[in-house]
């Protein structure tokens, strides 16, 4: 990609010629949970905020695959003499490692991509403005925004070009963006 489009990645910032483009993470509110009222209250909120776009905006919707190894190495960290709590910590170990390999749990993630064609110096300054005015305006609706930084960018674009992939998460280097078929089983190794 960085040759082909000449696609950059610096300071949670996405270049490609002269666009520059930023990446949020949205939360989510369970929104058949609420009364009427709330509902029309965050319809209106989330309305403004619509109405209060300006510039190049884009909405990203994935479906990931559970990672449960965060959880999976915490359960193994903790030390523990009971043999029956041993068999539970086992269990749930087990459970969570074929949750994982199955892929039968997935998440919704949703993104906002803000952009603004430009130089770069006026490109921090506008895309750090619309940021904070959508944060602002999301939170009115109880939603959270969380700016991607360069690793999560990295992280997203890999998922995106390699969906029937099962890493979860990547470590490597920021060429490394498409990885061939014989280099996936190699790092599976």
């Amino acid at each position: 990609l960085k040759d082909i489009l000449g696609l950059k990645i610096n300071n949670s910032m996405i270049n490609i010629e002269n666009r520059y483009s930023c990446i949020l993470r949205m939360g989510s509110i369970d929104y058949n949970m609420m009364s009427e009222s709330e509902q029309e209250t965050i319809e209106n909120v989330l309305m403004q905020t619509a109405l209060s776009f300006d510039g190049f905006i884009q909405f990203l919707t994935t479906t990931e695959n559970i990672d449960t190894n965060e959880v999976i190495n915490d359960i193994t960290k903790s030390k523990s003499i009971n043999i029956q709590i041993r068999n539970c910590k086992d269990n749930l170990i087990n459970f969570l490692t074929s949750m994982m390999e199955n892929m039968d749990t997935s998440i919704n993630r949703n993104y906002i991509v803000l952009s603004y064609d430009g130089l770069y110096e006026d490109a921090i300054k506008e895309l750090n403005r619309r940021i904070a005015n959508l944060k602002t305006s999301l939170s009115r609706a109880k939603i959270q925004c969380e700016l991607l930084n360069d690793e999560d960018i990295y992280n997203l674009l890999y998922k995106e070009l390699n969906k029937n992939s099962n890493i979860i998460k990547m470590n490597f280097r920021k060429e490394e963006l498409y990885v061939n078929q014989k280099e996936k089983i190699k790092r599976r190794k």
